[in-house]
């Protein structure tokens, strides 16, 4: 495939490349006729391709963000689609770990999401934040500061981050 590390580099300066990556210069290439076609087979799990990666425990995670003078927030939970139970018995962890944030302002939320994200937050001790979850090219639909709709995040937040 046509594919090298200086061409990634290349095209993508300035960030980590992963799987995206490699499949919109797939795409470009003419190799495969859309990214998502990439994910379902060159870059699937199942393919002789694909290269786990490691990861670290949210544990590890929170520690390494607190140890480099970070505040370790935790990215549109209401995403994860998890039981309610569940997400308490998550936040009891990452709040142990020293988590200091939760997203609760964010563009794919839905009727009570935000209200409920902010409930959260308070029952943890948690600020706030939010995002767009803008990822430039990788998510063409979503516009930074702005995300899919009408989000606006106060200014205010910014202040969350920075004491």
């Amino acid at each position: 495939y046509p594919i090298t590390y200086e061409k990634l580099k290349s095209r993508f300066k300035d960030t980590i490349i992963a799987r995206p990556h490699f499949a919109r210069i797939l795409m470009e290439e003419g190799v495969i006729p859309s990214i998502s076609s990439a994910f379902d087979d060159l870059l699937s799990s199942k393919s002789p391709y694909y290269v786990s990666r490691k990861y670290l425990s949210p544990k590890q995670a929170i520690e390494a963000i607190n140890d480099a003078g970070g505040s370790a927030v935790l990215a549109h939970p209401v995403m994860y689609r998890m039981p309610v139970s569940q997400l308490h018995r998550l936040m009891d962890e990452l709040k142990e770990a020293g988590l200091s944030g939760l997203e609760a302002l964010y563009s794919r939320n839905r009727g009570t999401d935000e209200a409920f994200m902010r409930k959260l937050a308070a029952d943890y001790g948690l600020f706030i934040t939010g995002g767009s979850d803008f990822h430039g090219a990788n998510k063409p639909d979503i516009e930074i500061g702005f995300g899919e709709g009408n989000l606006r995040v106060p200014a205010m937040i910014l202040d969350n981050l920075k004491s």
